[in-house]
């Protein structure tokens, strides 16, 4: 049950999502976009074996990546073989969304940076210019975004976008009851249970794409309240 105070602040879903269906494309693209090293990871896999061997190691990966999709993701330091879950379904959530996100938003979105953010800057200024027309700019810093942003609300906004059931179940296991410990010289801190800041590849790949859009959403809603 989502918190009443946060869904509160969600608008409406845009898509709906409770499972996905992977391909053994999804998986043979997922496998090629690992960088070819030798070095064996935790369970003694290295990229280099998983991306030579694709096609022998497609049908039990679906089989994990289904499995994951209902019991949630492991608390231990990730594979190579279990980051491709978080790969393919990260790819598979932001496609669904896009169409959603303001083309004012260029932080977080594949083919956008800052670069493309000043180019629509500039060219906006030039066109006023050659308007005559006045130019107000304001800059606002959001100090360690990532580490502020709540499980409550992240989760709330996951489920109002149309994210549900076992495919919302599956983001916010990458959150919930997570305890952080900080160790130094041999001693350890005691166990601090998180309620906001990153968590996973998923999880991050998440944040930017429902909580980044609504600075510009704010900034429509300003313009129409205050037309120049």
């Amino acid at each position: 049950m989502l918190p009443e105070e946060c869904v509160a602040r969600i608008g409406y879903h845009v898509v709906n999502i409770g499972s996905l269906d992977v391909s053994e494309v999804d998986i043979l693209e997922a496998i090629s976009d690992f960088d070819n090293s030798n070095k064996p990871d935790s369970d003694g896999i290295s990229t280099f074996l998983l991306r030579n061997c694709d096609l022998a190691f497609c049908e039990p990966l679906k089989i994990l990546l289904k499995n994951s999709l209902v019991t949630g993701r492991p608390i231990a330091k990730l594979s190579n073989v279990s980051k491709l879950p978080e790969r393919i379904i990260a790819k598979k959530v932001s496609f669904l969304m896009k169409s959603y996100i303001s083309p004012n938003q260029h932080g977080f979105m594949p083919g956008r940076s800052t670069a493309t953010n000043l180019v629509a800057f500039s060219n906006f200024c030039t066109h006023a210019f050659e308007r005559h027309s006045q130019v107000d700019v304001t800059y606002t810093d959001f100090a360690k975004a990532f580490d502020k942003v709540s499980h409550c609300a992240l989760e709330a906004k996951l489920h109002r976008l149309g994210i549900h059931s076992s495919m919302l179940c599956w983001f916010m296991s990458y959150l919930e009851q997570r305890e952080y410990v900080v160790l130094v010289n041999g001693k350890q801190s005691d166990p601090y249970l998180a309620t906001s800041g990153p968590g996973g590849f998923a999880a991050k790949a998440a944040k930017p794409i429902c909580l980044a859009d609504d600075k510009t959403s704010v900034y429509q809603n300003f313009k129409r309240q205050y037309p120049s």
